[in-house]
Parts: structure tokens; sequence; C-alpha cells
């Protein structure tokens, strides 16, 4: 990893992405501190709880930060920087670019063994044509290059790869990976920084990620408004994970005439929502056949528009497209447990499910699982069994 272990901040800049004690953090200034010598950096991290204060010493302002109490002062040698992400994968997988094809005699009890050529080593560990999935968590990648053509199409074959846990912040950076995956299919970039998609990053993009059916984007903060360009740079994309973001501002919807027509799952686990409101936003997504919605402090669950169940049903659509794996890193609740089932005496229920009429939305949701949220009324039965294949 990169680390200014001499303490030199000429390759550092205010607003850049960095590691600091394994936590990762945004820097605000750069330069000296009343009372003190030398440089400092000042830093807004991710987790306000590793703060001390809101960028001011002494009753003096060096910077702000947008979560109160989430800024730090660090010297420049203890900050790790990032690097590309051929880089990573060459320190991940074992491969030397400076190795010698030799081989090594070792005196071992007395009798010398001869240990294989480092070059061979690396040749098996560097088998990249062959290589389905590649994980590169938690490698500090911060930029892809793609100005070496022989590295081009490195990773033929590969159709998932995790960069979770890394400093990805742009779109762009992300979109490189078509350079050496050519065929990806599953991308986890869960508790990355990156920054939502501006509709110039999705112009220049264009159909560079197009393949990619699978998105994670766990504990990224990304603002739910944020999903219709993030559909628009992955057009074919059937499942979606965004679980555990704690601001995700669910205000608008997403399943406009063309945004995720292709979805089949969504998983919004811990993910704060509240408004049950902003659940039905997603009721006219033509495949979406399972939902997760764990944990989301919803209290209610309710669909006001309805059909008679004796009335003609919405025309279904063509069968769901089949499921790929759970996400990568950092999986779902729910992928060890069955989808929860609630269940209530006869008595408590208030209307027999032969008479309650069908809801208009989720006309293809096959599996819907609300565990540990703060509903508390029974009705909620009837409810779900308005919707028409759950």
């Amino acid at each position: 990893m990169t680390t200014n272990a001499s303490g030199d901040d000429t390759t550092l800049h205010c607003g850049q992405r960095v590691r600091c004690d394994n936590n990762s953090a945004t820097i605000r200034y750069i330069g000296t501190v009343e009372g003190t010598t030398g440089t400092w950096i000042g830093l807004e991290w991710d987790n306000p709880q590793r703060g001390k204060h809101n960028g001011d010493r002494n009753g003096r302002r060096y910077f702000t930060v947008s979560k109160p109490g989430s800024g730090s002062f660090v010297r420049p040698r203890t900050i790790e920087t990032g690097i590309d992400f051929i880089q990573a994968l060459f320190l991940k997988y074992g491969l030397d670019q400076s190795a010698k094809d030799q081989e090594i005699v070792a005196d071992i009890g007395g009798k010398d063994i001869v240990v294989i050529g480092s070059k061979f080593i690396n040749a098996i560990q560097s088998n990249f044509s062959n290589s389905q999935s590649v994980n590169l968590y938690n490698m500090l990648i911060s930029e892809i290059d793609i100005n070496n053509d022989k590295y081009a199409n490195i990773l033929p074959i590969a159709n998932l790869i995790d960069l979770s846990n890394n400093l990805i912040t742009s779109w762009i950076t992300l979109a490189k990976l078509h350079f050496y995956a050519p065929n990806l299919e599953t991308i986890a970039l869960n508790n990355c920084p990156i920054l939502p998609p501006t509709q110039d990053e999705v112009e220049q993009i264009h159909d560079k990620l197009n393949k990619v059916k699978v998105l994670s984007l766990n504990r990224t903060q990304i603002p739910w408004s944020s999903m219709i360009n993030i559909n628009k740079i992955f057009p074919n994309l059937q499942e979606l994970s965004y679980c555990y973001n704690e601001n995700p501002q669910f205000s608008s919807p997403i399943a406009t005439e063309s945004s995720f027509q292709y979805i089949t799952t969504i998983m919004l686990d811990y993910t704060i929502i509240k408004d049950w409101n902003s659940v039905l936003f997603l009721g006219n997504l033509p495949l979406l056949d399972h939902l997760h919605c764990n944990n989301c402090q919803l209290e209610i669950i309710e669909f006001p528009k309805t059909i008679s169940k004796s009335s003609p049903m919405i025309s279904e659509p063509s069968a769901a497209i089949s499921k790929t794996s759970s996400m990568i890193s950092e999986p779902s609740p729910m992928t060890s447990e069955p989808s929860s089932t609630i269940s209530a005496p006869s008595s408590m229920i208030s209307e027999p499910s032969s008479m309650i009429s069908k809801t208009q939305l989720f006309n293809n949701l096959q599996s819907f699982s609300i565990k540990e949220n703060r509903i508390s009324q029974w009705n909620v039965i009837n409810e779900l069994n308005k919707l028409i294949s759950l």
C-alpha cells in the first residue's frame, strides 16, 4: 500500500480519499496548526465516531465537516493514498513483475532442496485467463489505469470482481474495468466512497458496463435518488443490494418507463427507510420478484390501490430472469434464513383471503422479507394477501 512514511505531503490534496488507521476519510485541510510545528492533515472521517472535533482547534477553524464531530488532525506519514487496479491485482495474486526465473537451492536438514523458481510460481498464481472471480477487497485501489495495452483483457472470462472497501470515488474510473474484464457481470462496491454519478459521467460511460447484472452498494451512502443514473450505467441490472445505508433519502420513485426494467431482486436490509410509501415506489417494476426490507424501521404495510379479485388481472410479464448468487463480501442477513412468514390465529384476521381484493402493485413479487421492523398490527397479513403472486 502507498503510505507517506517519509512524511511527504506533496502528493496529497484537499478532497482526496485516503485511509488512516484502517479507516476511510477525506482530506479537508493541509497545512500548519497554530501552536504546533510541521504539517498537519485535516481529515473528515467516514465514521463520525472516529473524529474528535469539527475542524477547529483552540477557537480557530481550519476546515468544515458535513457530520458533527467527524474531524481530526493527523500527520502525513499516517496516510495511505491508494494504488492502481493492476498493482493491486498483482499484489493480491502474487505476480511479481521483477521476479527472476531462477531455482533456489535451500539447505534443509543437511540436504539441498530445490525450490521451484519464482517465475513458475507466479505463472500459476497469476493464471488470470481461467479466473472467473477476482477478490480485491480492502486493497486500497483508487485508480484504474488503462494506458498499458499489454494488460488488456487480462481477465477475459472474469464475471465477478469484488472491489469492496477500496477508495474508488468515480464511476468513470470504475467503467475502466471493461478494459481488463470485458465480460464482467457482478461488481461489489460495498463500503466504497464512490460519489453519486453525474449526467456527464453517465454519457461518458455509455455502454462500457452494460453486461453487469448484479451490483452491490452496501454501506456506500449513495442517495437513493441516484439510482436512475446508476441504472443508465447498468441498463441490464437484475440484482441490486443496497443494504446498511444510513441516509438513503428515499424521496422519489426509480420505477420510470425506462428504468430497472430487468431488475428481479432488490435487497434493502438495514437501510433506514421508515416511510412505507418509499417502498411503494418499487411497485411498478415489472420483473421484481424478490424484495428484502429487513430492519428498515417500517411501521406499516398498506396497499392503497386495489382491484377486485374477480376483475381481470394485470397482464403478467414473461418469466423472471434466473437469479445469480448472493452479493459478495457482505451477505444480506437473509442469505442463510428463509423469508419471514407471519401467522396469527384465524380469529385475528378480519377478512378471509378469498374476499380480499388484489393490488395493482408488485404483480410479480414472489418473496417479500420484512423481519425486524416496527410493524405491530396484524392487518399486515391482509395487506400481504393483496399481492397477486405472493
